[in-house]
């Protein structure tokens, strides 16, 4: 995949990629930046009408957000209730507005 990056963010990329651990410490940023909708299955039945199989991590907290009302917060399993946690912190002022 080629991308088009400004000039400096390219620069300070070529240079980052020499780190040892760069690959992992991207997919890292990438993780918080976009989210997977298969890992989380109750996010996934929010966002059953789209058809990447990531959305930004923004949206999501939108998705859970706007549909809180519908989702059995008993039901969310460990990994989605850590994933709603980080993303009312990022996104919510460690609130979801519902």
């Amino acid at each position: 995949m080629q991308l088009v990056l400004p000039s400096g963010v390219a620069a300070k990329l070529a240079i980052a990629r020499r780190a040892p651990q760069f690959v992992q410490q991207l997919d890292d940023a990438l993780d918080r930046l976009v989210i997977g909708l298969a890992d989380y299955p109750q996010l996934r039945d929010l966002a059953w009408n789209r058809v990447d199989p990531f959305i930004p991590a923004s949206e999501a907290f939108q998705l859970y957000e706007r549909n809180w009302r519908l989702l059995d917060p008993s039901t969310l399993d460990d990994r989605e209730r850590a994933l709603i946690a980080r993303l009312k912190a990022d996104f919510g002022n460690d609130e979801i507005n519902a």
